[in-house]
């Protein structure tokens, strides 16, 4: 096990036994010096004094986003640990952003198909249980570097630490999580799927699922005409790629009958990006094609950046809201959803 950041080294202290008793060895790592830390921790030596005390390592001056110059290439870690990443001092979002992202690069090196990476956060900063975009877009948004990383959020937990919280901004400071804090679970792609140690495929909870939307939009041969575009589109996505169309709609262009379709992939069972999303609708395209004719110049619509499934109710809102306004003056038959 492989703990990054470790304030005064308390989580991992409290973890030695533990981990020692199921024969589970602990490498424990924080990013300064050891004269550093020694000096900014009260706890620094006695924490480390009982890491080692039960057979586990300390390393000091360890990069958690550079862990594959740390380590040797052949080191592979089974679980991971980060609680309560920040960058030092006071900063905006970007900093701690760009911290979650270069960690998730640098530790998809460091673990297999069978490790999971956990990441602790206060509720706000993870974002992916956000009911709104304004609160996902305030976020630090690690589900999306995850996917970004090959990597899939395939759980959000209440956390309650219970060790001492002693790094605030990098100094010897406690901060509070307000019983706010959430446990962040990430996991690897095998075969196609994550996988756990039994074999059994793991698939996200819905409301965590990470998606991708744009818009589809056709010219009807005639008015009457049906087809299975949610077939098509699952035919276009890999296995564990979720396909939803929520909305529909029909109304009239100097092009003739069009029929809008508001298309959603969540990742299920794999991590999904929005260069994912692009691909997949270029793919969309080439195959509807086959059986009608696109939109001049709504090849699909643009892809959305990655939003968590807990905002699609919003997101719905605003698109039937630009279809009713777009229809206003020129409406064939009403909205339809499902």
């Amino acid at each position: 096990m492989l703990v990054c950041g470790d304030g005064d080294l308390s989580y991992s202290a409290s973890q030695s036994a533990y981990l020692s008793e199921r024969n589970i060895e602990l490498t424990a790592t924080v990013l300064e010096n050891q004269k550093t830390h020694t000096s900014v921790y009260k706890n620094s030596k006695r924490n480390v004094d009982i890491i080692k005390s039960y057979g586990h390592e300390v390393r000091f001056g360890i990069d958690a986003t550079r862990l594959q110059h740390h380590f040797p290439n052949d080191t592979v870690f089974n679980h991971v640990r980060f609680n309560f990443p920040h960058w030092p001092g006071k900063n905006n979002n970007c900093h701690n952003r760009k911290l979650l992202s270069s960690f998730l690069q640098s530790v998809v090196t460091s673990i297999d198909t069978s490790s999971n990476v956990q990441i602790a956060l206060l509720s706000h900063q993870g974002g992916s249980k956000a009911k709104t975009f304004r609160e996902w877009r305030q976020s630090w948004l690690v589900a999306q570097y995850a996917a970004e990383a090959g990597l899939l959020l395939t759980d959000v937990s209440p956390y309650l630490p219970d060790y001492n919280l002693s790094s605030y901004r990098g100094q010897d400071r406690p901060f509070h999580t307000c019983d706010k804090a959430s446990l962040y679970e990430f996991m690897k792609i095998r075969n196609g799927n994550c996988l756990k140690e039994s074999g059994e495929v793991v698939a996200v909870s819905r409301d965590i699922q990470l998606c991708c939307c744009h818009e589809l939009h056709v010219i009807l041969p005639q008015f009457d005409f049906t087809w299975d575009v949610e077939g098509i589109v699952r035919r276009v996505v890999p296995e564990g790629i979720r396909v939803e169309v929520p909305l529909r709609d029909r109304f009239i262009t100097e092009e003739g009958i069009v029929e809008a379709y508001f298309v959603v992939y969540c990742g299920e069972r794999l991590p999904l990006t929005r260069v994912d999303v692009e691909s997949y609708r270029e793919d969309l395209g080439v195959e509807v094609e086959k059986i009608v004719r696109l939109r001049r110049g709504r090849r699909g619509g643009a892809v959305s950046r990655p939003f968590p499934y807990s905002v699609m109710e919003r997101l719905l809102e605003k698109h039937l809201k630009n279809w009713k306004y777009l229809k206003r003056h020129r409406c064939v038959e009403g909205i339809q959803t499902k």
